[in-house]
């Protein structure tokens, strides 16, 4: 929770301010992802995977639909509002995650 907090302070400092579009940012940060979790793939899987076509459409769309949003959004407001302000999703979402649950 520490490093996240502090991620911000160092993506507002080495990141933002070079003048890329928040969407590059965000696509650049989910490839370079995507391509260590491929490489690490033939030692943490363990079973072949063949995912049903609806499967491959589902990941894609949480994929594009939610985390690839959340990234741009996450880069725009530390563009627009700097590190203290973007950091306070971190300290937001779980007193809204409990309190916002239907079982409260």
């Amino acid at each position: 929770a520490v490093s996240y907090g502090f991620s911000y302070v160092y993506a507002g400092r080495q990141v933002i301010g070079r003048g890329h579009p928040t969407i590059v940012l965000a696509a650049a940060q989910l490839t370079a992802a995507t391509g260590l979790m491929v490489l690490a793939l033939p030692f943490a899987g363990h079973d072949a995977v063949h995912p049903h076509p609806k499967v491959l459409l589902a990941i894609t769309m949480l994929g594009v639909g939610g985390t690839a949003l959340a990234y741009i959004l996450s880069y725009r407001l530390l563009a627009d509002e700097g590190a203290a302000a973007a950091s306070t999703v971190t300290y937001l979402m779980p007193p809204v995650s409990v309190l916002g649950s239907p079982g409260t």
